[in-house]
């Protein structure tokens, strides 16, 4: 299978909206709590955010390419062990 890649520049004035979200509790992992909210402009949804409990990664998730600029894009096949459940890279 193919991968397909793009690396997008998001506006600061996007990222600035997560300043009005409210996070709130995500999950049933217990211990640390992931967190999600919906990020909101206008009364529409913009993106969803995720801040995962388990690492501390923040992962932003149905962003609308329209509201970034495309800076790159490109493909690349996949590796033969993520394809093969089970299968060994030599």
């Amino acid at each position: 299978g193919i991968m397909r890649y793009q690396l997008v520049d998001i506006p600061v004035a996007l990222l600035g909206l997560l300043g009005s979200c409210e996070p709130r509790p995500v999950g049933k992992r217990a211990g640390r709590r992931s967190l999600g909210a919906d990020v909101v402009r206008g009364g529409k949804v913009v993106f969803r955010v995720h801040f995962d409990g388990s690492d501390g990664k923040c992962q932003i998730r149905n962003l609308r390419l329209q509201d970034c600029r495309l800076l790159l894009e490109w493909e690349k096949a996949r590796e033969p062990s993520a394809i093969i459940p089970g299968a060994a890279s030599s």
